[in-house]
């Protein structure tokens, strides 16, 4: 689900799409950089969960990572 405009509107989405689990980029997947996650923000999403009937949640990381990239 979609983060934009706040994390806990992925809740609300999945909601509308029937969904009792989502999966949610933990920030941009095309960029190192972002802003630490507000406390608000976390409370928001967990209640939004809660609300939406939503109860698994998943965090999807970024696609810079790369595992199987060589260690040299």
């Amino acid at each position: 689900m979609s983060i934009a405009g706040g994390i806990a509107l992925a809740c609300d989405r999945g909601r509308e799409l029937g969904c009792t689990a989502i999966q949610i980029f933990t920030k941009s997947e095309r960029q190192w950089k972002t802003k630490p996650l507000a406390d608000e923000d976390a409370a928001a999403f967990r209640k939004g969960c809660k609300e939406s009937g939503i109860q698994i949640a998943f965090a999807h990381d970024s696609y810079l990572i790369n595992l199987a990239a060589p260690l040299d």
